[in-house]
């Protein structure tokens, strides 16, 4: 099973409300794994989208966040003005 472009993953908004309610809450143990989890999912989402695979090839392939994010970056500055651009033209 893969993720559709622009459909958040699964459950990242419950894990966003409940990293809110710790937070208010002086939760700060509970609030700094919530962001880890929030980060670890976005950025598998992120790869499984800019690759087009799915969440099964990175479990055997067993990436690290840091591998991830390395390959995400890579191409960065020659779609950078489009980004931009895009970002731009919305405002």
């Amino acid at each position: 099973m893969g993720y559709e472009k622009n459909v958040p993953p699964k459950n990242i908004e419950s894990y966003i409300s409940e990293a809110r309610y710790c937070y208010a809450f002086e939760r700060y143990n509970a609030v700094y794994s919530l962001c880890r989890t929030i980060l670890d999912v976005s950025i598998k989402y992120l790869y499984c989208i800019k690759e087009m695979k799915d969440i099964e090839y990175i479990a055997k392939k067993k990436f690290s966040i840091c591998d991830l994010i390395k390959k995400l970056c890579e191409n960065f500055e020659d779609i950078k003005d489009e980004i931009i651009s895009e970002n731009s033209s919305k405002d």
